[in-house]
This record gives C-alpha cells, structure tokens and sequence, in this order.
C-alpha cells in the first residue's frame, strides 16, 4: 500500500499506463521497474432483440470512467469475420446494428472504453451472447 500512503490512493480509479520503480535497501541491492496498466469497469449486454435484418442491443451502462462503448456483431463464434460499432459517450445503453442477413444466428459481444492522453483503453470483453435477425 505504498501508492495509498503518498496519497495516489485513488490512482486505482484512473485509466491508463503506469510505471512503478522499486529499489533495493540494506542488504539487498538493486532496482526493478515495474508497469501496469488500469482499464475500465466492463459491462454486460442485458437484452439482444430482433428485427428485419437487424439487431437491437442493450446493455448496463457504466456511471463513470467511460468514455464510450465498442460492439461486435458476428456470424462466426471466434468473430473473424466481424462488424465493430463505436458508441460515444456513457449516456446511451442501447443501438441498433443494421445491414445484418435476415434469418442468420449472430454472436454479440461488448467492451466499455476510456480515452486518455489521445489513448484508448479497453475493458475485457463481456460474455458472448446470441441474437437472430428476422
């Protein structure tokens, strides 16, 4: 809890690339440093509804520390052939992905974001969910 004591407590609360260097004392001799990175709270898709060649999704939105959320819409379970959609902002929880093939079995998945420094930082992607088009 070296962070805490110097008063970065709430560094934990910030996105982004940090570097920790740790010296050696006494007997020991040496230094080490150390870099970590702190990525956004993830989220979770809460309701895949279909439409005519289309997709509607829905998700928990996040309070805070995101800055936006990316989706991925795919027929292959691996998502190698895939559409990515970008939603600015933490406000919406919702979008609809169109221009789909009516009848198929899609594979969905989402990740929050957070931009600092003209750097982007992603969560881990939520769980796979699955959706069919009309």
């Amino acid at each position: 809890d070296v962070e805490r004591s110097r008063g970065l407590g709430d560094v934990y609360k910030r996105q982004g690339q940090y570097h920790v260097n740790v010296k050696m004392k006494n007997k020991y001799c040496g230094s080490k440093t150390l870099s970590f990175k702190i990525v956004p709270k993830a989220t979770k898709i809460t309701k895949v509804i279909k439409k005519k060649k289309a997709l509607s999704i829905s998700w928990k939105k996040q309070k805070k520390q995101v800055s936006g959320y990316q989706i991925q819409v795919s027929t292959s379970r691996k998502f190698k052939s895939k559409k990515t959609k970008n939603i600015s902002g933490m406000k919406k929880n919702s979008t609809t992905v169109s221009k789909l093939k009516s009848r198929k079995k899609y594979y969905i998945r989402i990740r929050t974001w957070k931009k600092k420094n003209r750097k982007k930082y992603y969560s881990a992607w939520s769980k796979v969910k699955i959706g069919k088009t009309k």
